[in-house]
């Protein structure tokens, strides 16, 4: 039974982020003034799976003196605790697959578990590129996840809980809007999003850390990517937003749908109104701004619950 479920799971994951990759072409085509897909199926809406066959059918190719198992397994271990992840959000009303007191602890590292695998992908490529993404990432990781482990720590006293499945049983507060605010900033650096994207510059380094990857491997860092972004979606739906609940009417899984695809959006439009910020912009911004106000927000709230 479990076994079924985790393929259920797995399936509509992937649909998901599928789709999620065709909304954030039509919202970049829509704000650029462009049409995006709209030849594979209805407005394009096939051109994703045309695009995962397309990844499917290319040769991989390796580098010259490269580890080949450690070049395998970067992508795998990337895309595995990405999925892992998944085991213990709630995605629905009942319990999720995997049930912990501390499943927002254990989300938060996982996360940053799976930044090793783009590290490791980086360090172990025989191009500068690749390598100069790779420092870049063990950087950014370790400012971001400072800043979001205490994003986490303030919403579970704020609940608390640090189970993401009580926490999701809470309605909306506006106290914490603005720690939503700093999360959210953590989100997009996680996920590689822009403006906060110096991970995968193709301006100054072709592709970083995935530059010598190809077909079903390069995929697998895709898919990641992706479906991160989908899990900050559902997180700071569940975290912030209220969940299941949306005023006083009945619980749903359609106000969680509606509120991660109103996130999503506001991730694609990011990107598409931002400008990058350069590498020594980004840790001014987490080391000096916002992990520092998350600090003040986490004893304010000490402070108030003496």
């Amino acid at each position: 039974m479990i076994f079924l479920k985790l393929i259920i799971l797995l399936g509509i994951l992937m649909l998901i982020t599928a789709m999620f990759t065709y909304l954030e072409r039509k919202i970049l085509a829509s704000v650029q003034l462009r049409l995006g897909p709209n030849v594979v199926g209805y407005h394009g809406i096939l051109q994703p799976f045309a695009d995962g066959i397309k990844l499917l059918c290319k040769q991989i190719l390796f580098p010259k003196r490269v580890n080949k198992i450690l070049f395998i397994a970067a992508p795998i271990w990337t895309l595995t605790c990405s999925l892992t992840i998944w085991l213990f959000i709630p995605l629905h009303i009942v319990e999720p697959l995997m049930q912990h007191d501390f499943s927002l602890l254990i989300i938060i590292g996982l996360q940053a578990l799976a930044a090793f695998g783009t590290c490791i992908a980086g360090l172990i490529s025989q191009t500068y590129f690749s390598k100069l993404g790779a420092l870049r990432n063990i950087a950014q990781t370790m400012s971001v996840k400072i800043c979001s482990l205490l994003c986490a720590i303030c919403v579970g006293l704020f609940n608390n809980s640090f189970d993401i499945a009580k926490i999701a049983d809470n309605h909306f507060s506006a106290w914490l809007l603005p720690i939503a605010y700093i999360y959210f900033c953590c989100c997009l650096a996680e996920d590689n999003r822009t403006p906060f994207d110096t991970l995968e510059a193709e301006q100054e380094l072709v592709a970083g850390y995935h530059t010598e990857y190809s077909s079903i491997l390069f995929g697998f860092f895709y898919i990641s990517e992706y479906l991160n972004i989908l899990c900050s979606s559902v997180m700071i739906s569940l975290l912030f937003l209220g969940g299941y609940h949306f005023l006083f009417l009945s619980d749903s899984v359609i106000w969680l749908a509606i509120k991660i695809l109103l996130v999503a959006s506001l991730v694609f439009l990011t990107r598409a109104t931002l400008p990058r910020y350069t590498f020594r912009q980004i840790m001014q911004i987490f080391w000096l701004i916002l992990s520092p106000c998350a600090m003040l927000f986490l004893v304010a709230e000490m402070f108030f619950r003496i």
